[in-house]
Order: structure tokens, then C-alpha cells, then sequence
């Protein structure tokens, strides 16, 4: 990074600090688009946390990150690696930046209009209807299309008589491994076309679980099959670090889980696998526990059904955020459980009627510190 670059960075510290921070806890937090170019799509987001005496600053266009002393010195000068082309666009950031800030404790409104004026609509949170996306693309991936129509019917009119419900007592009064396993046996075959070829269904309940589930049970496929007080113990014992209930292995948010709870007179079992690859397989588990009078909870029951019949939202990310659980940046009454890009839709035009943005948080002068 050239000298003139380093040179704008205290000025940079001096510039940040004539806007209004966010807090966070005892950090001071600035969030912020702003254009880098002539181009009308050449915008980044810039993110600068102020903690124990160190600017952490970042700006997606490079995915750039520095830290900075409070009086604008490099900390981490092996982050510096950019190329001539982009050291220019990034000296030009900086000095914009000064600009901005200048105007900004003039008249802030006027900056704030041109940037919901000018700001990509790829650089802009927002939901759109899932039914809109099933509409024109309807090749999008649908739970209900892979269940059919029968069982998509069955979940909703079962969610809607309550059959998922969390039972306060428990709806065993009292649980052994045999239990659990035969719960086991009926989520692997609920899904057998999957798993063909690795389980035969007049396998016992514990042989698909060793092949299938995660493998870290901290023990419990070695407790005696009958006995309530050994799992009992087991349960209570203080054990930590595996995952016993993880029947079928996947990812942090891609597997699926069916596990047991201790209630207040007894023991219940319960389903969970909301991830939008494995809604199918979650749903015909519950379908057939329900089919063998087994009960259990399914606690995201409801949103589940929703996300079933399309009513939910599907969210729209920036261009800078990984999709990986960018649901979470979404408040719980957006519905939002799935997200994707603009970019990752053809013909995008005919959307944009149908999204409604996110508002952009303005920058302000400074009131306090």
C-alpha cells in the first residue's frame, strides 16, 4: 500500500469521528455504503468498530480489513496487499470519505436522500414473497413438490391440530434405549429411497444408527436396552462435547436431530431439521412417528408448515454477505428463513415490484461520544 494511502488514514480516524456511532455494549459501531467510483454500481460497505484504543476497519469492495491506532497508525500492515488498480479505487475512497463527512455535518438529510437515492439495489437488504419466487421459478427447490400433495396436507392439518405440541408432563413416563432406538428405526425408514444401499429395513434400530446418525453418542448405544434408570443416568451424568442425537449427520444447520427432553413427570422425544434441504426428509420423519403412534415435539412446528405452503419470505442479501445463515439478519416478524442474491435470479426485473427494501440507516453528525 503506497505512502499516500497510509498518509489519509489519521485523517480517516479524524473523519469517522464526525459522524454518530452506533453502540454496541462499550463499542462505538459505524456501518455505512459509499460510492468508490464514477461507476453508479461502484459502492462498498464499510465497517468500523472502535474498541480498547483500535479502529477495526473493513470495506467488502476488497475485502479489506486493517486495524488502526487511534491515532490512524497500521497495526497489521500484512493485510496491506492490494493492487495498483485497486490502491488507486481505495485512495479515492478515502479522500471521498473526507468529503462526505464534511457534508454530512452540513447537511446530513441531503447526503442521506442521494444514498437511497443512488445505492444498488444488490447493496440493499429485503423480502420478497416466496410465492412470487415459485411463481416465476419453479424450479426453485419446494419441500411440497418433493413430498406431493398428500403429505403436504397431512403435516399442515396435523400442525393445525396441534399433534406436534410440546407436552408439559412428557408423553412417556419413562424412556430406555429401546424406545429411543424404535423412534430411530422409523426416522432412518422414513426416508429409505436415501438411504438404500446403506440400510436394510429389517435392520435393528441400533445397527442404522451406527451407520447414519453422527457417531459422537458419549455412550449411550452401549446402555442396557431396557433399563430407565441407566438411561436415566446416562442423561444426568454431566456429559458433553458429542451429539448423540444427531440421527442424521450433516453440516451446523444441515442435520437433522431427534432427541429426548426430561419433563416434569416423564420424557419426550423431539424432532428438529428446519434447514430447507432437509424440510422433506424432517416432515415424513414426523409423518411416520405420527403413523406409528409415536409422539413428538417439533418445536418450529408452525414455521415449518409455513415455509411448507410458501408463506413465508425468502430474504434478499447484499452482495457483500455470505448466504450461509443470513436469515439471521433478519428480525423474526420478516419470516425470512432462506435467503439469495439478486444475482442468482435471471430475468431479475419482474422481482423488483414485488421486494420490499429494508430502510438504510442514515449517518448524522456527532452528538455524544
Amino acid at each position: 500500500m503506497n505512502d499516500e494511502i497510509v498518509g489519509l488514514f489519521p485523517q480517516f480516524i479524524n473523519d469517522i469521528n464526525l459522524i454518530q456511532p452506533e453502540f454496541s455494549n462499550s463499542d462505538r459501531v459505524w456501518r455505512f455504503p459509499m460510492r468508490f467510483g464514477p461507476n453508479p454500481k461502484d459502492w462498498t460497505m464499510v465497517h468500523v468498530t472502535y474498541y480498547e484504543d483500535t479502529y477495526y476497519c473493513y470495506w467488502s469492495e476488497w475485502d479489506l480489513s486493517l486495524e488502526l491506532s487511534a491515532k490512524g497508525k497500521i497495526n497489521n500492515p500484512s493485510f496491506l496487499n492490494l493492487s495498483a488498480q485497486d490502491s488507486r479505487k481505495f485512495l479515492h475512497t478515502l479522500k471521498r470519505f473526507t468529503r462526505m463527512a464534511k457534508r454530512i455535518t452540513k447537511d446530513w438529510l441531503r447526503v442521506y436522500r442521494e444514498t437511497v437515492k443512488e445505492l444498488p439495489l444488490d447493496m440493499r437488504y429485503g423480502t420478497i414473497p416466496k410465492g412470487v419466487i415459485w411463481k416465476y421459478y419453479p424450479n426453485w427447490y419446494r419441500a411440497d413438490t418433493d413430498l406431493g400433495k398428500a403429505k403436504t396436507a397431512r403435516f399442515a392439518g396435523y400442525v393445525r391440530a396441534g399433534k406436534f405440541r410440546s407436552d408439559y408432563a412428557g408423553h412417556h413416563r419413562e424412556m430406555n434405549l429401546a424406545l429411543y432406538l424404535k423412534y430411530c428405526k422409523v426416522a432412518y425408514t422414513a426416508n429409505f429411497r436415501r438411504f438404500k444401499g446403506y440400510i436394510k429395513k429389517d435392520m435393528l434400530g441400533l445397527e442404522m444408527y451406527k451407520r447414519l446418525a453422527d457417531g459422537r453418542h458419549e455412550g449411550l448405544i452401549e446402555l442396557p436396552m431396557e433399563s430407565s434408570d441407566a438411561f436415566d443416568h446416562w442423561y444426568h451424568s454431566g456429559r458433553g462435547g458429542g451429539h448423540p442425537w444427531e440421527v442424521y449427520r450433516g453440516g451446523n444447520t444441515t442435520h437433522i436431530d431427534l432427541g429426548v427432553t426430561k419433563k416434569t413427570e416423564g420424557w419426550s422425544v423431539f424432532l428438529s431439521g428446519s434447514s430447507t434441504s432437509r424440510m422433506a426428509e424432517t416432515i415424513r420423519i414426523a409423518l411416520d412417528l405420527v403413523k406409528a403412534g409415536l409422539p413428538v415435539e417439533i418445536h418450529d412446528a408452525e414455521e415449518l408448515r409455513s415455509r411448507l405452503l410458501g408463506m413465508d419470505n425468502l430474504g434478499i442479501i447484499p452482495k457483500y454477505v455470505l448466504n450461509h445463515r443470513a436469515s439471521q439478519n433478519f428480525e423474526k416478524e420478516d419470516r425470512v428463513f432462506d435467503c439469495a442474491h439478486l444475482h442468482d435470479f435471471g430475468r431479475i426485473n419482474r422481482l423488483l415490484p414485488f421486494i420490499s427494501r429494508k430502510p438504510i440507516d442514515p449517518l448524522r453528525p456527532r452528538i455524544v461520544p
